[in-house]
């Protein structure tokens, strides 16, 4: 099973946090955050127009614009919103 967990708070920098595959995807700020992702996974950093912007295994820290990302952590996808 998997859990979708979302937190929003006002003037924090965090946007949301989402539990994915055993891992915790986060936007903090401006980056898209992965932890707890095993080393060999895979993690997909995509757009909304489906523009690649990182693709690794394990745990990372992207630096992006404010906007919305699909995060992929092995076979499951996640909406990030990026203050």
């Amino acid at each position: 099973a998997i859990d979708n967990i979302l937190v929003q708070a006002d003037g924090s920098g965090v946007a949301s946090v989402k539990s994915v595959e055993g891992a915790m995807v986060t936007a903090l700020d401006g980056n898209v955050i992965v932890m707890g992702a095993d080393a060999g996974e895979v993690v997909v950093v995509a757009d909304t127009a489906g523009r690649v912007l990182y693709t690794g295994t394990g745990d990372c820290r992207v630096p992006v614009s404010s906007g919305t990302y699909i995060v992929k952590v092995g076979a499951t996808s996640v909406k990030l919103l990026v203050n």
